[in-house]
């Protein structure tokens, strides 16, 4: 296989000798396969960018996975395994440092992304509910719970 540079310097040679031979249309022709070589190039290494790119993206899917990989399902939510004793035993309703470990499962199970639930409270009664910003997916918890 060719590198670039070859490439180059053969378009380059060959364009010379087109000259040199003083024949327009052959000269017409090289300078069209020069620029068809040089457009191929461009093309290929756009193609060598786009490959890395889904690469990056592939590597970026496998973490998700392994960060699925670290949450247990509570309630109608899901939570960080280490977090989950805590979150467990904590007063309610839930402080924002355990927010922060508390993901909406729709969000999780269709899109792969860990959102963090936000508090609101019902004035009316005494429940309150985690809601996630993303999807609006509530989850009800009785005062009592």
């Amino acid at each position: 296989m060719f590198s670039y540079t070859e490439i180059r310097q053969i378009a380059k040679d060959v364009s010379e000798a087109a000259k040199k031979s003083k024949n327009a249309e052959l000269l017409d022709q090289v300078l069209d396969l020069k620029a068809v070589l040089l457009d191929l190039m461009d093309q290929n290494q756009n193609l060598k960018d786009e490959i890395r790119d889904l690469r990056d993206q592939v590597a970026n899917l496998s973490n998700i996975q392994i960060q699925r990989d670290s949450v247990v399902k509570f309630h109608d939510m899901f939570v960080d395994k280490d977090k989950l004793k805590t979150i467990k035993g904590a007063f309610r309703p839930y402080r924002d440092e355990l927010l922060e470990h508390m993901y909406c499962s729709k969000c999780l199970q269709d899109k792969d992304k860990k959102i963090s639930m936000n508090l609101f409270r019902q004035s009316v009664s005494n429940n309150y509910t985690l809601v996630c910003p993303s999807c609006g997916s509530k989850v009800i918890f009785d005062h009592r719970y």
